[in-house]
């Protein structure tokens, strides 16, 4: 029997336009979906709701993150229903011996003596891609610094460097309100995902307008491409990539390092826009092939839970070292930084001591420890920066909650609450008259 079927499957055969218009023309979505596949669509693509780590693109493209496979229409009938290439060309020509042109139109081939290898189907019409476009870029910038700085306590030239890398910028849309031909803004802190060549494919969008009325506002820009996840790059050749749901959560964690004194750039810190977009990890990892140490960073509830679980599943372990990373203050990486930094500002006003002020010219830093309820309950001084540093990266590996200070920072905590005059208050930012995005 197995003999027949290995004759039978020789006999089998396909010509170069048939292969031609499997490989180019056909969509693995268009195809999914005429096979009457469980699908749910989840803004610009689709996932199977049976293996929810099975992605289909709007491109025609499909990734199957949970056993790192992807390709086109020929591979997805090839992978997930078993076939042979062979049958994957046939089954998506509908018949043998079609040629190109044959197929192009609609007709069969007269010459071929076989019956067609299947009853073409209703194929429904492809799903618009929607084509992306950044949007406009504001004049200046002061409301980005306002709550990103302000509210979110992040550091001012971490956002600065991103901002001259292009992968964060303030937008605004301008409209008029009907009723009383009143002119309105709409501000909102752009972030950046790109592709392997550097071209803007995905951002996300958070509200900034003043009085904190859009401050709730968060969505994808129209046709962002998930597999293009936002990124803060660290030095070149990076072996170990932070992973985590927003943008704000990555640059976070980069500013809490920074606040401790350690070189955050050790590492690449990438944001996926959300725990089912596992797609941005995948491709970010064919593309980064020095990468041989995965941290994920996820939110501390159930979606970041069972994103962590899925990110373990998707990655193969003898390929890289896959670490998990708890943060023990709030349930999120910006909630931590925020926590921390109020401790940091606190202590910076404690009386000058040995056991609670950093001794200039003697202390590199010191770190305060914290109970459950996140109060100090005890602090290190420390002279030497290597034994610093070590502490305060062991503590941040292994959840412990901590604040840890350098006489930089406090530096610049005491700078910020400097009187400053109306022109000192928010620095010029030193951009392009049009950032080229």
């Amino acid at each position: 029997m197995a003999v027949q079927t290995m004759q039978k499957e020789r006999k089998l055969h396909y010509t170069e336009d048939q292969y031609r218009y499997a490989r180019d023309e056909c969509s693995a979505l268009e195809y999914a979906l005429s096979q009457s596949y469980d699908l749910v669509r989840k803004g610009n693509y689709y996932q199977m709701r049976e293996h929810d780590s099975m992605v289909f693109t709007a491109n025609g493209h499909w990734f199957w993150n949970s056993r790192s496979l992807n390709g086109g229409a020929i591979e997805f009938i090839m992978h997930y229903e078993g076939k042979t290439e062979v049958e994957a060309v046939l089954i998506l020509n509908h018949a043998e011996g079609q040629t190109y042109e044959d197929v192009k139109n609609g007709r069969l081939a007269q010459h071929s003596s076989r019956q067609p290898a299947q009853v073409p189907r209703t194929v429904p019409a492809p799903v618009e891609k929607v084509s992306f476009k950044l949007p406009a870029q504001s004049n200046d910038f002061r409301r980005l610094f306002g709550y990103l700085c302000g509210t979110r306590k992040l550091d001012r030239d971490i956002l600065h460097e991103l901002i001259q890398q292009k992968s964060l910028y303030e937008s605004v849309y301008r409209y008029v309100v009907k009723s009383t031909g009143e002119m309105k803004e709409v501000h909102n802190a752009v972030f950046v995902g790109r592709d392997r060549h550097g071209e803007p494919k995905s951002a996300f969008q958070r509200g900034l307008s003043t009085l904190g009325e859009n401050t709730t506002y968060k969505r994808d820009v129209s046709g962002s491409d998930p597999s293009a996840p936002f990124c803060i790059h660290g030095h070149e050749g990076a072996e170990t990539v932070i992973v985590f749901e927003a943008s704000i959560d990555a640059i976070s964690h980069a500013c809490i390092y920074k606040d401790a004194g350690l070189d955050y750039k050790l590492y690449d810190r990438i944001a996926l826009g959300g725990t089912e977009k596992t797609i941005g990890l995948t491709t970010y990892l064919q593309t980064h092939p020095t990468i041989s140490r995965v941290v994920i960073a996820m939110d501390e509830d159930a979606g970041g839970r069972a994103a962590e679980h899925h990110i373990r599943e998707l990655l193969d372990e003898t390929q890289y070292e896959i670490v998990s990373l708890r943060q023990s203050m709030g349930k999120d990486w910006n909630e931590y930084l925020v926590k921390w930094r109020q401790i940091a500002e606190g202590a910076a006003q404690l009386p000058t001591t040995g056991t609670y002020s950093i001794r200039p010219g003697k202390s590199v830093g010191r770190v305060h420890y914290l109970d459950d309820r996140c109060e100090v309950v005890s602090t290190t001084d420390y002279d030497d920066r290597a034994a610093f540093q070590h502490e305060v990266r062991r503590c941040l590996s292994i959840g412990q909650r901590i604040v840890a200070e350098t006489p930089e920072q406090q530096a610049r905590i005491h700078r910020d609450r400097s009187p400053r005059t109306p022109a000192q208050a928010q620095p010029p930012l030193e951009l392009e008259d049009e950032m080229e995005l």
